[in-house]
């Protein structure tokens, strides 16, 4: 059956669709003995006759039920040498002109020719409009192909089109396939495409398969079978037109034309544009065009005429060359690459089109492509009812709350993931680090954090808000949600790191009240260093932050005052247990006097920021989810006991711990001494008089000593806090992913309103504003600016201008001369005013009306926080009780061995008896009055604030008496000044009507 249809595909037939063989046993009658060749059952059956006996069989072909339709001419049941005309277009073929254009057939080898008659109605080569072509096996059909070609080159199209299409005056052209009303121009369209694309030389013809071309649904078998090429995606890349091709939408095709115009640096137009008809033309003067329309056969767009052929330059501005066609283009690679410079995108740019657009479209194209990629702004807000639920749904103890405002607009949001929190309580340690960073999106914002501390001394996110600005009542809304989601109630224990950001001050003085609240140190600096320049200030600040004893602080303090009194005056009214060691609590077991957990995380997440908020809480998700994926896996290969970078700080302590000595003295007491200093070490209650292991939980190199001489190994004496099995519990949760938003559930929330979006003056800032000394030099490194130096003049030698600017130089007075004693530039000194502050005043704040929720109260168990609180119940120093010294153990015997005699004048004096029990008063108030000097740290530590507290509040109470009296003072001066402008305006009254009286008795006379 297959060698049956390539024979038939061979002679330009084709065996789909109506297509039918018919074979005629021999010895039998063709209208009675034909059989169907449909199987390969009847094919055996018709080779059995070759076989058999027959050399030669009779195959009819038929394609439009001929057989069954009307009876059979002649040319059938009797063949005759001079076949009537005939012409087929489903018989054309590229290579055999005789195929394509009719169909002659010939049983017995003879001539035969196309037509017969006038020459306008036949297609003719020659100058007798005669096309003759052979029938027999020897010489073919067609047997010359230069001949062919030559006359395939030399038909005229339009006189191909008119013969086809005939006129009302042919009636010799007769098609015994087709019918002409059915639609046959478009078939000769395609067929005269063909013979154009086969006059292109130099170019391969393109191989094609089943699925380019569409198949027209047979809704009647006298109908034609259509087969045209469709456009496919796979063509976008190097479009091509030509007539008959189909395209699946306008749309499709008018992104192929921009390809095209794009790839081949040619602007075209588009001036008829709608559903169902599109003209594309290229310039003035240029012959190139497309017309496209609907067609009913198809139900698509097909191209009905083109030319391809272009008579204009190629340009390097297109029109279509749009921002939009750059963010279609690229948008993969900005989902590669976020951060891709518009330099770099400009080159990439450059190399694939060979065009150069300006800055801005790109800017705008990125833009459209970050916006397909994360969505848009406006559209996220209303996500955010689906989101919340989904990720509650996935992460089960998520929270979760949006908050509007009485205008539906967005206000604020707070999240917080369930494995955080589980991880935070279970594996952290009690200390809560707060800050606040901008969001870089349209509407801005701020992102408020609440970042806890791994065993490992590394960053843990805990919980986030989203708010419109950072004021008290941000804050405190904040706090309160993150107290009651952590199920906080006694809040002594806990510690909380934070920068002194408008209004948080207050905010956690009302929430967490008992708790220790410490302040960043750099950024107490930072506001000491505008009065009180200089690296050694800065350095003796630091070396009073970190003092660990209160001797070293009162030391370092007096060393301050020496250099600077203002300066220490200025540190004198902060706080001590706010930013130094000594007055810090150990309960935390964590002496961090930096807020860099929450600086790193806000540089963790720094690209997040710039996107819109349902994908920058996405983004946060994501890398949170797999930072602890690789924490668990980094915790797995842990070999020792203890976290890497704890293991870093103790081996730096055991190389410290080689210059200290140690004395024993029994009871794991003993006595180190290190560097001129004499300190205290207990082993059994692990304190150390430096304070350092209390505070960190790490044996400091005096303890490493002692453990040295005990032959104990350090890593035992580590705080469980800083263990690998804390650390696994840290990350033993998971955070699971959202599904695809197709499968989220709907919530129905009522519709977010973004907030009112103010448009500032200038392109908006990205970058924060850098210290001076955090400014790149261009030789590599950072390099410390001129911001904020004070200039001196040359001429006068005082400060804010330069010589250029000195008005007595101007005047013409004389160069400032320093005296003999003064050295260095001629500079005179200038009283600058100190300016004291005070550290509980804050900045005026904007606030805004609160519209809280109530969390639900947490359930989580404060595993970590509960081992640290159960070893405080170990007392701090040995439980000896303490008392008189005991007698002479010789003396007590020598009494009991006397005999009792009566005391006389002499035994009363000499009594033994009587002076012990004298010595043993004696020393027992020698005692009590020497055991206040053996107080605790403790509280020595509460002494010196309660101390400061009164002072601060007596000065507090001295101020406001004096602002009191100042008021009052006003009061009365103003209270005399409107006396006295009452009296003077009396006075004219007065004297007015004074006036008035006299005038009216002088007119009356």
């Amino acid at each position: 059956m297959k060698n049956l249809e390539k024979v038939i595909e061979d002679l330009g037939y084709e065996m789909a669709g109506r297509m039918k063989v018919y074979f005629c046993p021999p010895a039998n009658p063709v209208s009675t003995g034909l059989r169907r060749l449909a199987s390969e059952e009847e094919c055996r059956h018709m080779y059995h006759h070759v076989i058999t006996r027959h050399h030669s069989l009779e195959v009819y072909i038929d394609h439009d039920e001929s057989v069954r339709g009307f009876d059979w001419d002649d040319v059938v049941l009797f063949p005759v040498v001079d076949l009537p005309p005939v012409i087929s277009p489903k018989k054309l073929q590229k290579q055999k002109v005789g195929a394509e254009l009719g169909e002659g057939s010939n049983q017995g080898g003879n001539e035969g020719n196309v037509g017969t008659g006038n020459n306008e109605g036949n297609l003719s080569s020659g100058n007798n409009g005669e096309y003759e072509g052979h029938g027999d096996d020897e010489h073919g059909f067609i047997s010359d192909d230069e001949k062919a070609q030559s006359m395939v080159d030399d038909f005229d199209i339009d006189e191909i089109r008119h013969r086809v299409e005939g006129s009302d005056n042919d009636d010799e052209i007769v098609d015994s396939d087709y019918n002409l009303s059915d639609g046959d121009d478009d078939l000769v369209d395609d067929h005269i495409e063909e013979l154009d694309m086969k006059n292109q030389k130099g170019k391969e013809p393109e191989e094609e398969s089943e699925d380019e071309y569409l198949d027209l649904p047979d809704s009647d078998e006298d109908e034609v079978r259509h087969k045209f090429k469709i456009f496919r995606q796979d063509d976008m890349h190097d479009p091509t037109f030509h007539v008959g091709q189909i395209f699946q939408s306008p749309e499709m095709l008018r992104k192929a034309i921009r390809e095209y115009s794009c790839k081949n640096r040619v602007d075209i137009s588009m001036p008829t544009n709608d559903r169902k008809r599109i003209a594309a033309k290229c310039v003035e003067g240029c012959t190139w065009y497309i017309w496209a329309s609907a067609d009913s056969r198809t139900k698509a767009l097909m191209i009905k005429r083109h030319c391809s052929k272009h008579t204009c330059k190629r340009v390097w501005n297109v029109r279509g060359f749009t921002s939009t066609f750059l963010a279609e283009k690229y948008i993969e690679h900005f989902r590669a690459d976020e951060n891709m410079n518009m330099k770099n995108f400009a080159w990439i740019v450059q190399k694939d089109w060979n065009m150069t657009p300006s800055r801005p479209k790109l800017y705008r194209a990125r833009r459209k492509a970050m916006k397909v990629i994360y969505g848009d702004e406006l559209g996220q807000n209303n996500l955010l009812w689906d989101y919340a639920n989904e990720v509650r749904r996935s992460n089960p103890g998520s929270t979760f709350y949006i908050s509007l405002d009485n205008e539906e607009r967005f206000k604020k949001c707070y999240f917080s993931f369930g494995a955080c929190k589980r991880g935070f309580l279970e594996g952290c340690r009690p200390v809560i680090c707060l800050d606040g960073c901008h969001i870089k999106m349209k509407f801005g914002g701020q992102l408020l954090c609440a970042v806890g501390m791994d065993p490992n001394d590394c960053i843990y996110p805990v919980a986030f808000a989203i708010v419109e600005v950072e004021d008290t009542e941000a804050w405190r809304w904040f706090l309160r949600t993150v107290k009651q989601d952590l199920g906080i109630e006694n809040t002594y224990p806990w510690t909380i790191m934070s920068d002194k950001q408008k209004g948080l001050i207050k905010a956690v003085t009302e929430l967490f009240p008992d708790s220790e609240h410490r302040l960043c140190v750099r950024h107490m600096w930072q506001n000491f260093n505008t009065t009180y320049k200089g690296e050694v200030l800065k350095n003796q600040l630091w070396k009073i932050a970190r003092s660990t004893r209160i001797v070293d602080w009162e030391e370092r303090m007096e060393e301050m005052r020496v250099i600077n009194k203002d300066a220490a005056d200025w540190l004198g009214e902060l706080a001590p247990n706010t930013w130094v060691r000594a007055f810090q609590s150990d309960t935390s077991k964590c002496d961090i006097l930096l807020n860099n957990n929450c600086e790193v995380f806000n540089k963790y997440i720094l690209e997040a920021r710039e996107l819109a908020i349902m994908s920058m809480i996405d983004r946060i998700k994501g890398q949170i989810s797999t930072r602890i994926y690789s924490k668990n896996e980094e915790a797995l290969k842990c070999t020792s006991s203890i976290c890497p970078k704890i293991q870093k700080k103790l081996d730096i302590n055991i190389e410290l711990s080689n210059e200290c000595y140690v004395k024993a003295h029994g009871d794991e007491v003993f006595s180190v001494e290190s560097n001129g200093t004499m300190y205290v070490v207990k082993l059994s209650v692990k304190s150390c008089s430096c304070r350092r292991w209390a505070l960190t939980g790490i044996p400091c190199s005096h303890v490493i000593a002692c453990l040295r001489h005990e032959r104990k190994s350090p890593i035992d004496m580590v705080h469980h806090c800083y263990s690998v099995q804390a650390f696994q519990r840290a990350y033993a949760h998971k955070i699971m992913p959202c599904r695809d938003k197709k499968e989220w559930q709907k919530m129905n929330g009522c519709q977010i309103l973004p907030p009112l979006y103010i448009k500032k003056v200038g392109r908006p800032t990205r970058n924060r504003k850098k210290q001076p000394e955090e400014v790149a030099a261009t030789q590599g490194g950072t390099r410390i600016t001129r911001h904020g130096l004070v200039i001196h003049c040359r001429h006068c030698g005082l400060p804010g201008h330069n010589r250029g600017g000195c008005a007595d130089l101007k005047a013409g007075l004389p160069a400032y001369e320093p005296p003999a004693n003064e050295q260095g530039r001629n500079r005179r000194k200038t009283h600058v005013p100190h300016q004291k502050t005070n550290s509980t005043q804050e900045e005026p704040v904007i606030t805004q009306d609160a519209n809280d929720h109530d969390p639900i109260q947490s359930v989580y168990q404060h595993t970590m926080l509960d081992a640290i609180l159960a070893e405080r119940h170990v007392p701090k120093v040995p439980t000896t009780a303490h008392g008189p010294m005991p007698e002479n153990s010789f003396l007590v015997a020598a009494r009991q061995a006397q005999a009792s005699a009566k005391p006389s004048t002499s035994t009363i004096a000499a009594d033994l008896a009587l002076q012990a029990e004298a010595m043993r008063i004696a020393k027992k108030k020698l005692f009590e009055s020497n055991e206040s000097r053996f107080q605790s740290h403790e509280q020595q530590a509460a002494e010196i604030l309660a101390k400061r507290n009164a002072a601060t509040a007596h000065k507090a109470a001295l101020a406001q008496a004096k602002k009191d009296a100042v008021a009052a003072q006003k009061a009365e001066q103003a209270h005399a000044k409107k006396e006295i402008a009452q009296a003077k305006r009396a006075q004219k009254a007065e004297a007015k009507k004074l006036a008035r009286a006299a005038e009216t008795e002088v007119r009356k006379k």
